[in-house]
């Protein structure tokens, strides 16, 4: 009787080593971490550097141009599918800066885009390609009495852009925008002006942004 006793004992003694061993081990190989999830609404902001040009042809004398850093804001939503994301994004500029050059004063108001992007997803890394459309708003002083006119046109925008989470929620970035007016204001001129119809712009914007994804 004691003989089993002790045998039982060993057996029990065995067991219980060989599960602490195999427990230790399952525990010295780590878990492969989860992949970043950019799934989600994000509100973010942003500096802008804007360098802006206007592509008149039909009276070279006004041709312009003229640069300036501001602030943005912007909101958006990204689903993922796999490695790629999918999103749309809108944003918003106050501008307030002048042409440089110009025989007729003028100041960029506001800048407006829509766009939707397509990135690719290398865990917390995403580069991503962007288009759609965008709205501008400039103030025109013109001489002979006429004033301030407020001139607006809808035009098309494409960018390049990088992000990069560097924590669940906090997502800093880089991106590029490039955008396209054709005949700006053609429906703002005044009628003393309306020769001067037909002015083309064209703007380049880089911004350092960081955003808060929920």
């Amino acid at each position: 009787m004691r003989s089993l006793v002790v045998k039982v004992l060993a057996l029990a003694a065995m067991s219980s080593s060989a599960y602490a061993a195999d427990d230790h081990l399952r525990g010295s190989i780590p878990s492969q971490a989860a992949s970043y999830d950019w799934t989600g609404i994000y509100v973010g902001a942003g500096v802008r550097y804007g360098d802006f040009k206007d592509r008149d042809l039909l009276v070279p004398a006004f041709v312009s141009s003229g640069d300036n850093i501001n602030g943005t804001v912007f909101a958006g939503y990204n689903y993922q599918y796999g490695n790629l994301v999918f999103g749309i994004e809108a944003d918003y500029t106050k501008m307030d800066a002048d042409f440089e050059i110009t025989q007729i004063p003028a100041v960029v108001d506001d800048l407006y885009s829509l766009r939707g992007r397509v990135g690719l997803a290398m865990d917390r890394a995403m580069v991503y390609g962007t288009a759609g459309i965008s709205y501008t708003s400039v103030t025109a002083t013109y001489p002979l009495g006429i004033g301030n006119v407020e001139l607006s046109d809808i035009g098309y925008v494409f960018g390049l852009g990088i992000d990069y989470a560097i924590t669940d929620n906090i997502i800093v970035g880089l991106q590029y925008q490039h955008q396209i007016y054709n005949n700006f204001g053609e429906d703002d001129y005044p009628a003393a002006l309306a020769p001067l119809q037909g002015i083309d712009a064209d703007f380049d914007v880089i911004e350092a942004r960081v955003s808060y994804k929920f």
